[in-house]
């Protein structure tokens, strides 16, 4: 085995991809994985871009199997790396972002984004978040108008 800091780039996306694929179909059956949260630029350990090649095998691997591809941009969205989101930089797509921090200039909000027929296909009330459970007097209210 070679050391960590005498491998390339490229033979430390090859080591850490081989892994990833022999976990997903030795440990989980990828049918049965519903998405792969990722986070584009690391935030705890030293803010650590992932590498292009390795996000772009795992879009392709997540199209390839129907697994969602969810960017956690909660740190590194908004503009912190030069672009409006990260994934910017790797030339994909995923299928959902979650951003907050910077998004609320220190107020507390946050927000899941994601392609339309992601987004579109739980029931009313099967996406949400702390303040927004069934026995909130919000969705009762809006139960009462829709």
């Amino acid at each position: 085995m070679v050391a960590a800091d005498t491998m390339t780039d490229e033979q430390k996306v090859e080591l850490v991809w081989e892994s990833f694929e022999r976990a997903l179909v030795a440990h989980v059956m990828p049918e049965a994985v519903a998405a792969v949260i990722v986070e584009p630029v690391q935030g705890e350990g030293g803010f650590i871009p992932m590498p292009v090649e390795f996000m772009r095998r795992l879009r392709a691997t997540c199209d390839r199997y129907g697994i969602l591809l969810i960017a956690d941009e909660i740190q590194c969205g908004m503009a912190r790396t030069g672009k409006m989101f990260a994934m910017e930089h790797f030339g994909v797509s995923p299928d959902i972002i979650t951003l907050a921090k910077s998004m609320g200039g220190g107020m507390p909000i946050a927000a899941t984004v994601g392609r339309a027929e992601v987004m579109d296909k739980p029931h009313l009330g099967g996406l949400g978040g702390t303040y927004w459970t069934i026995r909130s007097p919000a969705r009762r209210r809006w139960r009462r108008f829709n």
